[in-house]
């Protein structure tokens, strides 16, 4: 078994006070599998930026600017996170959703 210590135990992550975490079940449940990588890119990066309900607003050229990637790419991005229900969006909100259960 492997021994579990923090490598720099000064630098332990502590969760802040809003939604800058990750269910681990989007990994688990396959949630990823069904996304390209912009579209991971953008959840990753609207999780970070989230308040504690899941809520931002980002411009989608200044999410692309910081994402490096061309503005279509966010909007597909976009497209695909609410297709397969990760995130809410209505004109200039996005909310992160609490995953889906999955289905047998």
């Amino acid at each position: 078994m492997i021994d579990k210590k923090p490598i720099l135990a000064d630098r332990v992550r502590k969760i802040a006070a809003g939604f800058s975490w990750i269910d681990r079940r989007i990994v688990r449940d396959g949630h990823l599998a069904v996304l390209d990588s912009p579209a991971i890119l953008l959840y990753y990066f609207l999780t970070t930026v989230a308040d504690v309900q899941g809520l931002s607003f980002w411009a989608d050229p200044t999410v692309a600017k910081l994402l490096k990637v061309p503005l279509g790419h966010v909007v597909g991005a976009r497209d695909q996170l609410v297709k397969h229900d990760l995130v809410a969006f209505r004109y200039p909100l996005y909310q992160v959703l609490s995953l889906p259960e999955v289905r047998p």
